[in-house]
């Protein structure tokens, strides 16, 4: 995995692939900074992809599943739950939709960039309340 930081909030990750491809992503960080603790109430991936290969879909789901547990605190139990959800949106070629899993919520958005342009999808995770606290123990700070 290659990171390169575009600035405080936003960094690209290439990833490899099981068929030896690449993933590239473009990630940011949004949230309350004010807060004691700092954490991030949402963060979002953006891939220049209209459609994912099956090698493709499984790291980013990967990547989703693993956000939604670590920085948002959802059980390991919707693993399952998310990740047939992001596979079902795969087949559509413009969308926007949003799912809640508990008390996080994935909004995806896909669309053409120009009429001729390439497709652009986006994943903007997020979770109401304050990091840290309450039931929300797991959260993730720059």
């Amino acid at each position: 995995m290659k990171i390169s930081y575009i600035n405080e909030y936003n960094f690209n990750i290439i990833q490899p692939t099981s068929i030896g491809g690449n993933l590239k992503s473009e990630v940011a960080f949004f949230g309350d900074r004010e807060n004691s603790l700092g954490g991030y109430t949402s963060i979002r991936f953006i891939e220049d992809k209209q459609y994912f290969f099956p090698e493709d879909l499984a790291v980013v789901r990967k990547n989703i599943v693993s956000v939604m547990e670590s920085c948002f605190n959802i059980s390991p139990d919707r693993r399952a739950e998310v990740s047939a959800w992001l596979s079902g949106k795969n087949v559509l070629s413009s969308v926007e939709a949003a799912k809640k899993f508990g008390p996080a919520e994935i909004t995806l958005v896909r669309k053409q960039l120009g009429r001729v342009g390439g497709f652009s999808t986006l994943f903007l995770i997020s979770r109401d309340g304050e990091p840290g606290r309450g039931i929300w123990k797991n959260y993730c700070t720059r």
